[in-house]
């Protein structure tokens, strides 16, 4: 069968954009996304409002405050089922680093 230019030129151009399309859709598990966006909180400021609205700062889910050397503050927050997240806050509030504690089952955000 054969195909007219025009024909062959928009069959070209849906490969082109479907291979573009799925290049550009990136594929991460839940614990990975977990992983990533948490990460992206190191160096936010604890009372950021942006941080409560999106229920990572939420007072609702602080389980524990741990004093640390160098006047730092540990906070414990529920995640879900038995993940825990940990932030490492200084004087200032900002946080200098995290880390969690549970099952990578349930230390997901679905993508």
């Amino acid at each position: 069968m054969k195909r007219s230019p025009t024909t062959r030129r928009l069959l070209w151009l849906f490969v082109i954009v479907g291979i573009a399309a799925t290049d550009c859709i990136r594929l991460q598990s839940p614990h990975d996304n977990f992983m990533d966006i948490m990460g992206r909180r190191v160096g936010q400021n604890i009372n950021d409002p942006h941080l409560l609205r999106a229920g990572f700062a939420d007072p609702r889910f602080l389980l524990s405050v741990k004093e640390l050397a160098a006047g730092h503050k540990e906070l414990e927050y529920r995640h879900r089922g038995a993940c825990s997240y940990f932030f490492e806050v200084d004087e200032k509030g900002t946080i200098v680093a995290w880390h969690y504690k549970g099952p990578d089952t349930d230390c997901i955000i679905v993508p």
